[in-house]
Parts: structure tokens; C-alpha cells; sequence
């Protein structure tokens, strides 16, 4: 995904009308702590174009993949499980 200026919003919009994409949880957040997408990345300690490169992961399935989107964004796996939602032992949503 383009994560230019002008592309942005359409991505961060796009991947969190998907539940198959981390966008859409990150999204629910968003909306359930009333805050910008700016404000949630400097929350996350990350810039805007990481957010959404974060926001276009495939949602894990398991921790291996937990493992790698972790490993992409430079966090502890269990840091993404606990943004994510996700049991790192079964892989399930929370």
C-alpha cells in the first residue's frame, strides 16, 4: 500500500473496513478512545507512515505470525498480542 500523504487516510480507511487487516482493530480502538490516527501512533511511539504500514498486516493467526509482524515493527511479540488482542499460546482473538 501507498502510504504517502494523499494515499493515507484512503489506506488507514481501507484497512479498517477489513477485519482481516490489523487496521480494523486498530481502528475500534480509535473510535472506542475517541482519537486520531496521529494521536494513536504517538501513543504507539511510532510515526504516522508506520501506523499505517502496521494497519496494512494481515491480522496474525498464530504467534508465529504475531512473531513476525512484531519483528517488522521492532516490538516485543508480546506488546503486538496484547494491542492486538491476540493469545500468543493459541493464536485466538480476545
Amino acid at each position: 500500500m501507498n502510504t504517502s500523504g494523499p494515499f493515507r487516510s484512503f489506506d488507514l480507511d481501507s484497512t479498517g473496513s477489513d477485519p482481516s487487516f490489523v487496521g480494523h482493530r486498530l481502528a475500534r480502538q480509535r473510535r472506542e478512545q475517541n482519537i486520531t490516527p496521529e494521536q494513536q501512533a504517538q501513543a504507539l511511539g511510532i510515526d504516522l507512515e508506520r501506523l499505517t504500514t502496521l494497519c496494512s498486516s494481515r491480522m496474525p493467526r498464530d504467534a508465529a505470525e504475531v512473531s513476525m509482524v512484531a519483528a517488522r515493527m521492532g516490538w516485543e511479540a508480546s506488546k503486538l498480542a496484547v494491542l492486538l488482542g491476540v493469545t500468543l499460546d493459541l493464536g485466538r482473538h480476545g
